[in-house]
């Protein structure tokens, strides 16, 4: 079961990176935000502060998930 949760981890890990990648290179940018793209459910303004600031956190938090895949659990099972 342990197993499975830190492939799960893992896996949604993998994805927020790639979505948060795919994000941040995004090239239809938008002055005025009337542009944009949906991006895990909600509508995301194409402006440039936008597309970084949500490209990066989407980024961090895949690297948090898939790190978490990883760690080593301190039980002497």
């Amino acid at each position: 079961m342990k197993m499975l949760v830190k492939i799960l981890c893992m896996l949604c890990g993998l994805y927020l990176i790639y979505e948060g990648v795919s994000t941040y290179i995004f090239s239809g940018r938008s002055p005025d935000g009337s542009m944009g793209e949906y991006i895990l459910g909600f509508f995301l303004p194409a402006t440039e502060t936008a597309l970084l600031l949500y490209g990066g956190a989407a980024v961090l938090l895949g690297i948090i998930l898939m790190l978490l895949g990883f760690r080593r659990s301190n039980s002497s099972r």
